[in-house]
């Protein structure tokens, strides 16, 4: 497949907000796609990944008639294998590369209608999210945990300092890698703004659980203790939430009564 059109149109994106950039020029071995850099003089050394999956191309057909349909569409809060590949994929071109300091992120792009189920999808995946349903009731009974189960970002540690998706709608810092410190406070993560994902920063806030990853599989058990040894408070369960949505399509020539 021919994505030099794509890079060129992320490449006049980057520069019309004040980045420079440029492809970088592939080789017989893997490579990223491209090298960016920013006022200060930070590099991010950024691999594209682009899912062009429209929202109903995934829904279920309720019903149809000639004036138009009804859609509906279930989204699991929980890992996904296909981004998890994409991530693994994105992991080992970076790896390949002779990065030295240079940030390392991963760029997704999705369609316009696909985006905020695309972000749901990629913020479990990283993550490893669960809902920690624990006791005492309270401020600390019920909160998203962190590193609960299997986690790309924990996996691909040293790989991965973040994801980005375009343009700019969000950015995943990876707080496990050595270059969360300089991606947090680089000017990318200035310009997203609202749009950064730091899971420190919450558990910082009291907004989040964040396990310590360690050695140790993520388990329920190793959720539990975490949450009884900083947090004082005993694990119930650990849950997960399906997003339901629905689309009512209507032909353009349809008359309206």
């Amino acid at each position: 497949m021919n994505d030099r059109p794509l890079k060129d149109e992320l490449i006049a994106y980057l520069r019309g907000v004040g980045y420079r950039a440029e492809a970088i020029q592939e080789r017989d071995h893997p490579t990223p796609d491209l090298i960016v850099e920013d006022a200060s003089g930070t590099r991010y050394v950024i691999e594209v990944k682009e899912r062009t999956t429209r929202w109903d191309e995934r829904a279920e057909v309720l019903a149809e008639d000639p004036s138009g349909r009804v859609l509906k569409r279930c989204d699991p809060s929980r890992r996904s294998n296909s981004v998890d590949d994409v991530l693994e994929h994105a992991a080992k071109q970076l790896n390949a590369a002779e990065l030295s300091t240079d940030l390392r992120l991963v760029w997704l792009l999705a369609d316009a209608t696909d985006l905020v189920f695309l972000y749901e999808e990629v913020r479990q995946t990283a993550y490893g999210l669960a809902l920690a349903i624990a006791t005492p009731g309270g401020r600390d009974a019920l909160k998203e945990t962190f590193y609960a189960s299997y986690a790309s970002f924990a996996r691909w540690s040293s790989s991965l300092d973040g994801i980005l998706l375009g343009p700019f709608h969000g950015l995943f810092l990876n707080n496990l890698s050595p270059r969360y410190e300089q991606l947090r406070t680089s000017a990318l993560s200035k310009q997203c703004g609202d749009a950064v994902l730091d899971p420190a920063a919450l558990e910082a806030a009291g907004e989040c659980y964040l396990v310590p990853v360690t050695g140790e599989a993520p388990s329920e058990a190793v959720v539990r203790r975490y949450l009884k040894d900083r947090h004082g408070v005993e694990l119930v369960k650990l849950e997960s939430f399906t997003r339901f949505s629905a689309v009512i399509e209507v032909k353009a020539d349809t008359p309206r009564g």
